[in-house]
């Protein structure tokens, strides 16, 4: 009878540990997501701001059960909603989440004539009135809204940092030495059932920066192999889906570094090749809910980089790059070229010039701060 018990008592605690939880007190568990209602009105900026502090965005909406959960949540509480979408051009597939999962071509409940960018490119969600549970695209900057910050949920474990369905562990809170080159710093990881941290998103990225808000760290190892910059992969096998490369970089290595701080040659969040000797931080990554197992070698899958093409007279959602057409090639005579260059959520845009050879005669770069010409010059060369 002592063994069926403790049989039950195990297979209970799997079975609860693999339900969605939220790790907030403050939040909410709707459809498989977890929501933070903040009810006092903010500009859409210090929205997006105050979701990102709290390694979310503001709130998506992918299909009917989310766009009828928050007027079943609100009623007629709130008036009017922040999205996390924003609407490049008058076009929903131009309308883009700020989590990074794309358009709102599969799912919309825009009223009709929405989104109207020439109005705004700021969506909202509208609770009372003929427009309840529609969608109006509006200004951005002047319009006054309350807002629900989005995370994602995780499952029930012991562990101290626990986000998405991850523990996380800083080489600093293990009973190691906290600076170990690359394999020391696998090795170390395989130990407690798991690999050097992989990043997949943005709102990863951004957690895994918050583990080091209080440190004075300057950078940590991340579990990328990379092959002449060209090839890359994670320890723990799983796809290359997100990268946050410093392009601009000139360093050499085939193990990745993430820069916790910035000075002349390393921005704060952005991946670096590294020497694998190198001994630094590192960040160790495990599945939650589930009992630490031995050491484990996954086989690693290696995504080739494509090349990129000139994107002349194109919309590019950041991180990318640009060329002139042809390069390094030279470019026809009488060539007009405009990038529109865009971010979603709480970035900003790092513009770098990596080569720059024009005639001085007949050719110029301009740089405007805005949605067209009409915008803040920044550059006239």
């Amino acid at each position: 009878m002592q063994h069926l018990v403790l049989l039950f008592a195990i297979f209970a605690g799997i079975f609860c540990s693999s339900s969605p939880i939220c790790i907030s007190p403050n939040d909410i568990l709707v459809n498989n997501k977890c929501w933070s209602v903040h009810t006092t009105s903010s500009s859409h900026k210090d929205a997006v701001t105050t979701c990102a502090q709290n390694i979310g965005t503001l709130v998506t909406v992918k299909n009917a059960a989310d766009n009828q959960a928050i007027m079943r949540l609100l009623g007629s509480t709130i008036r009017h909603l922040w999205l996390g979408l924003y609407c490049f051009q008058s076009d929903i597939s131009q309308c883009q989440w700020d989590d990074a999962s794309g358009s709102a071509s599969d799912y919309n409940n825009f009223a009709p004539s929405f989104p109207y960018t020439d109005v705004g490119r700021c969506v909202y969600y509208a609770t009372d009135g003929a427009l309840a549970g529609q969608w109006i695209s509006d200004d951005c900057d002047d319009d006054m809204r309350s807002f629900i910050c989005e995370t994602p949920t995780t499952i029930q474990d012991s562990c101290d940092h626990n986000f998405n369905g991850y523990c996380y562990y800083l080489s600093t809170s293990l009973n190691y030495g906290v600076d170990y080159n690359f394999e020391q710093a696998q090795e170390t990881c395989e130990s407690i059932s798991g690999n050097l941290v992989s990043i997949h998103s943005p709102n990863e990225l951004r957690y895994v920066k918050s583990l080091y808000r209080t440190k004075n760290t300057p950078s940590i190892y991340i579990g990328a192999l990379t092959v002449s910059g060209k090839y890359h992969s994670w320890t723990d096998g799983s796809s290359w889906t997100f990268d946050n490369f410093d392009t601009t970089s000139q360093q050499s290595g085939n193990c990745m570094m993430m820069s916790l701080q910035s000075n002349g040659s390393l921005t704060q969040d952005a991946w670096y090749p590294s020497d694998c000797q190198a001994t630094r931080s590192f960040v160790c990554k495990r599945q939650a809910g589930l009992p630490w197992r031995g050491p484990t070698t996954p086989p690693t899958t290696v995504t080739p980089n494509p090349s990129n093409p000139s994107y002349c007279n194109s919309l590019l959602v950041a991180p990318s790059q640009v060329t002139s057409p042809g390069y390094p090639g030279n470019y026809t005579n009488n060539l007009n070229c405009a990038f529109q260059l865009a971010t979603l959520g709480s970035y900003r845009i790092r513009l770098t010039f990596n080569s720059f050879n024009t005639e001085s005669c007949c050719d110029k770069v301009t740089v405007y701060d805005g949605d067209d010409s009409q915008g803040s010059l920044l550059v006239d060369n």
